[in-house]
């Protein structure tokens, strides 16, 4: 706000703010600098990977959002819901209801759902 404010006071091109605004700028940069080095050593350092997370991603409701390109919205709430109720994966559910497993292998593929674009789009959205 007052690096805002600082500029907004400076008549034509005299900067008369200038000190202010560098002043504040430089404060920031500090506090930022400082808070970022508090983050890392007591949020970041020491932080390990477990194999737990693929278990916890091919568990996880968010990939029949995948299949909606496929099957439709509907279907795919359905097929949440159903996952949901029963404790089977999106896979397993999909497979049932005629999904072949290639096509499956590709649409539930967590690394692509990171990339831009749709992945069930032939053409890839």
């Amino acid at each position: 706000a007052t690096v805002a404010y600082g500029q907004t006071g400076s008549l034509l091109e005299l900067n008369v703010m200038l000190p202010v605004t560098a002043v504040a700028l430089l404060e920031s940069i500090v506090l930022l600098g400082a808070a970022a080095a508090n983050f890392s050593e007591r949020c970041i350092e020491g932080i390990k990977a477990t194999d737990r997370g693929p278990a916890l991603v091919e568990g996880g409701l968010m990939l029949a959002t995948a299949l909606v390109p496929v099957i439709g919205y509907d279907e795919s709430a359905k097929l949440a819901k159903e996952a949901l109720r029963s404790g089977r994966t999106i896979r397993e559910l999909a497979l049932e209801r005629g999904i072949p497993a290639a096509d499956l292998e590709r649409l539930l593929d967590p690394a692509s759902m990171t990339e831009p674009g749709l992945g069930g789009d032939p053409a890839g959205g």
